[in-house]
């Protein structure tokens, strides 16, 4: 049970690091969540097709590194613990 509270905390903690890099304010994230709810034919249609893309995108590459790291910290401590 400390090894998953420990990786939700390193995740966590990843995240709030690194917000900054990939996000200019809470303003750029709430509209890279905007997007990526959006179906993408709905933004094609507004016009903001590629916006879409790439705020979906950076969104994305965010959650990946704030989960992975939370998952690598959850599977070296079980190894380092085993």
């Amino acid at each position: 049970m400390f090894v998953l509270i420990l990786s939700v905390f390193v995740g966590l903690g990843v995240g709030r690091l690194v917000f900054g890099l990939f996000f200019a304010n809470a303003d750029d994230f709430c509209d890279c969540l905007r997007f990526s709810f959006t179906p993408n034919l709905l933004s094609l249609f507004r016009g903001e097709y590629w916006e879409d893309i790439a705020k979906s995108m950076k969104l994305s590459c965010y959650m990946v590194l704030v989960i992975g790291s939370g998952v690598l910290t959850f599977l070296g401590m079980i190894e380092l613990f085993s």
